[in-house]
């Protein structure tokens, strides 16, 4: 007689062994590339957190430069209405008696120095000479320093004849009169 059944021993290993391969091929094919694809979007989803962060950060930052560019073309525009525009010899010497005389002084030599305008803001030097007595000069003194556009290079005092004749070279800063914050604004674009 012929026994072709399996016994039970070899029935319970050939289960585990059965059982064994649907969990190593579950495993395998199943779980493991499950797992892996989890942690390659995990590690995607940090990644793409630290760039939202860097992009947050930049866009603050963008708005950030523009109101430190926009404070500064303020500055700018405050500071360019403190130069005097472009200004002929004529107008220079008027406004420069104009404020010798102002203050009782008497002006004897004035000479202004041509220069080339060849930037935003040109400096033209100026010597005076001028019969002075001490409180007027002092007081010319405090006037030029409270302006923006005009700055004492040099001065100097002798007594000839009994009166005192003050030198004082300055220069007067002129702005070029075609300059203004929309052409820092088109620099910037370009």
């Amino acid at each position: 007689m012929k026994n072709t059944g399996l016994t039970k021993r070899e029935k319970i290993l050939i289960i585990i062994g059965v059982a064994f391969l649907v969990l190593f091929g579950a495993g395998n094919f199943l779980i493991i590339p499950a797992y892996n694809d989890y942690v390659e979007k995990s590690e995607r989803v940090v990644d793409l957190r630290f760039e939202k962060m860097d992009i947050e950060m930049k866009i603050a930052g963008r708005a950030n430069d523009e109101a430190i560019r926009d404070r500064t073309l303020e500055r700018y525009d405050n500071l360019a209405a403190s130069f005097q525009n472009r200004m002929s010899n004529y107008d220079i010497d008027k406004l420069i008696t104009g404020i010798i005389t102002d203050h009782n002084l008497m002006p004897i030599n004035l000479n202004i120095k041509d220069v080339d305008y060849d930037s935003t803001v040109s400096k033209r030097p100026v010597s005076v000479s001028m019969i002075a007595d001490h409180s007027s000069i002092k007081n010319l003194i405090t006037t030029i320093n409270s302006t923006d556009y005009i700055y004492i290079t040099m001065f100097n005092y002798t007594m000839k004849d009994g009166a005192l004749i003050v030198d004082i070279d300055f220069n007067l800063l002129i702005l070029d009169e075609n300059w203004s914050t929309e052409s820092i604004e088109e620099e910037e674009q370009d």
